[in-house]
């Protein structure tokens, strides 16, 4: 019995232990409280608005309460099969908070949406809701617009990019890729299963103008996109001075729980406020038919926001429209400075890992 009772006090002392342990586990920060990527807030709510059909339809985003006479504009292109909004939700909030109108367009009707096609669908509803918008209560500021793109909407951001300099839309003074992905990248097309032998979107990117401010961002444990895209997206906007770009390595960090990973999908921020219904009502139907498509979803959907939209993706995006439209916070957008690359601390005070900037990726 004695044997037993001691047995019993040593389970629950090792128990405690590691109550204690995971509690005292350090936590990764929070959203700063102001700043580029912060939560000081210009505005209280978000107007919404779906416009179009199929491959031309787009969301537009406006600031309200209180509601402006106009607004920058964000044009947000989002990765492979991210037709529904749900996916980015919480950047679209954040953006929108601080002033901006988003634009999101849809570019693709399905996965089956050739490529080929998809710079000149969102191209078409860019147009389109700037036309919207110029009708409406808040009128886009046509002067101050940005294209930011994640994975194969990084590579759409970077076309966009070219076909502003030919004239065929505004043209944006801020551009920013991230883990941008071409479509004939064969991990991308395997994990959405639609084949290996997919045409690729790249084109020559010389073609943006020398007054555009660019970044590339990558992440570390980027297993689906790799870098080449950014690498030469970063080296083909060569019209672009160094002092105008930087290449940005977003990294991970393991240090306490939750962990930073720096993954293909660490980019997205998913909010239910955003979901389309029509689509959640669609994908339900289909769950057992989908397989691989539906799962890959699924991991877009979950993603958790964290420090590295806080501190990477967001602060990144908001310092360089901050830099592009009114020449402030230069130093958190471009040149490698600690304002830039740092990526706050953890609860226990160490350092996250901080971003990596480079011109010679």
């Amino acid at each position: 019995m004695k044997a037993i009772r001691l047995l019993a006090m040593i389970l629950t002392g090792v128990m405690l232990l590691s109550a204690y342990a995971y509690a005292a586990e350090p936590t990764p920060p929070n959203q700063p409280f102001k700043g580029p990527g912060g939560h000081d807030y210009l505005h209280g709510a978000v107007n919404k608005a779906h416009l179009g059909a199929g491959a031309d339809a787009f969301w537009l985003y406006t600031p309200d309460d209180p509601q402006p006479s106009s607004a920058p504009v964000v044009v947000l292109l989002h990765g492979w099969g991210g037709m529904d909004p749900v996916s980015y939700g919480a950047w679209i909030e954040h953006l929108v908070r601080k002033g901006n109108i988003v634009i999101y367009p849809r570019y693709q009707a399905d996965l089956t949406t050739p490529p080929s096609e998809m710079t000149d669908n969102a191209l078409d509803a860019i147009n389109s809701a700037l036309a919207v918008l110029q009708e409406g209560e808040v009128k886009p500021q046509r002067e101050h617009l940005a294209l930011i793109g994640h994975s194969l909407g990084g590579v759409i951001a970077a076309n966009l990019a070219c076909e502003a300099a030919s004239g065929w839309m505004p043209m944006p003074k801020a551009v920013m890729v991230v883990a941008p992905g071409d479509s004939k990248n064969s991990n991308i097309a395997d994990a959405f299963g639609i084949g290996k032998h997919v045409q690729g979107i790249m084109r020559d990117y010389g073609e943006i103008p020398e007054d555009t401010l660019l970044l590339c961002v990558v992440c570390e444990e980027d297993f689906l996109a790799g870098s080449s895209a950014a690498r030469n997206i970063f080296y083909g906007a060569n019209n672009v001075p160094w002092r105008n770009k930087d290449y940005v390595i977003a990294k991970s960090d393991r240090h306490g729980s939750p962990q930073l990973v720096a993954g293909h999908f660490a980019p997205l921020a998913p909010d239910e406020d955003y979901r389309e219904e029509k689509r959640a009502r669609l994908r339900d139907r289909l769950r057992d038919r989908l397989g691989k498509r539906l799962a890959v979803a699924e991991v877009m959907e979950a993603e958790p926001v964290n420090a590295l939209d806080y501190y990477c993706f967001w602060k990144l995006a908001d310092a360089l429209m901050a830099c592009a439209f009114r020449g402030e916070l230069r130093d958190f957008a471009l040149g490698g400075s600690y304002d830039q690359k740092s990526m706050g601390l953890w609860s226990d005070g160490i350092p996250v890992e901080p971003l990596e900037v480079t011109d010679s990726p």
